[in-house]
């Protein structure tokens, strides 16, 4: 009844594909649907002409064409960025500058210590909405910075001891997988000691701040994967679908503005890579970087 595989693609009980549900549930016409399968999106379509059969199964694997319009549309949306940004800073930039000026202005005439207080609360509050237009900025301009060969174990190292120092990581164990041989990339160190970090931070949230996380470095085929492991409570694939999304964040209120992930993402896009998440609920969470391998990026 089902004919036509490749060789080594899928199978009907592959698990994770669904298929089995699917056939069962058939009633003819003509059904369209996609599954991912072993890191491959896979487009199914099943046709006939009766409830009770036969019918035709198309296969196709779909993964390039997925990429790449994923690569279209972050660009789309960088260009859109750049210029949602550019609006920003300039209507926002010059306002900020001006009551940061107030405010420091109105600390140096020795005020009551009441009006004090609310005085460097609201500095601190000019200066966190300054910070925020500025990482936006960050997201329109991904690829500033000179760009040299780098070696993974020394940006891992240095990822790793910034992180140690951090009060997130006092009381969670830093588990590092990372072959001295690995070869190096192109990239700015800067920039991507940022994006792990990042990563290693949420993970150390999402562990409550306890028990371990694991960072680790491979090659796989033609790209560098770094991943970052937590044991935390896992993300629902519904919030998964929004986790890059600017000012979206699965943190209590107060404890994140929603932007590191979709800087990261901006980070590693601009150095020809991607970032895949893995989670279920229960089950913590998985982060790969993957960067390309003897190119340098654009």
């Amino acid at each position: 009844m089902i004919e036509g595989l490749r060789e080594g693609m899928i199978s009907a009980d592959d698990e994770g594909a669904g298929i089995i549900g699917r056939i069962a549930a058939f009633k003819g016409s003509v059904q369209e649907f996609e599954t991912n399968v072993r890191g491959r999106v896979l487009a199914h379509a099943l046709a006939s002409d009766r409830p009770e059969g036969p019918f035709v199964w198309v296969l196709r694997d779909v993964t390039e064409q997925r990429q790449l319009l994923g690569q279209v549309m972050h660009a789309s949306k960088m260009a859109d960025l750049g210029l949602l940004a550019a609006g920003i800073a300039h209507e926002i930039g010059n306002p900020l500058s001006t009551m940061s000026a107030v405010v420091q202005v109105l600390q140096t005439k020795n005020p009551p210590a009441e009006f004090s207080d609310r005085l460097r609360a609201l500095g601190a509050s000019v200066e966190r909405i300054t910070r925020i237009v500025q990482d936006i900025g960050t997201f329109a301009r991904p690829t500033e910075g000179r760009r040299s060969a780098l070696s993974v174990p020394a940006v891992v190292d240095k990822t790793a001891a910034i992180f140690r120092l951090h009060d997130k990581s006092k009381e969670v164990k830093l588990e590092i997988d990372c072959p001295r041989n690995l070869p190096s990339i192109q990239g700015v160190e800067d920039q991507l000691i940022q994006v792990l970090l990042n990563l290693l931070l949420n993970a150390a949230d999402a562990s409550d701040g306890r028990g371990s996380v694991w960072l680790e470095a491979r090659v796989e085929g033609n790209f560098l994967a770094i991943s970052v492991r937590d044991q935390g409570t896992g993300i629902d694939p519904e919030l998964q679908k929004r986790l890059f999304t600017p000012f979206f964040t699965t943190k209590e209120q107060g404890k994140g503005q929603g932007l590191g992930l979709f800087i990261s993402d901006s980070i590693v896009h601009g150095h020809g890579g991607r970032i895949d998440v893995r989670s279920a609920r229960g089950s913590g969470s998985t982060f790969t970087i993957r960067l390309p391998l003897g190119t340098r990026a654009a």
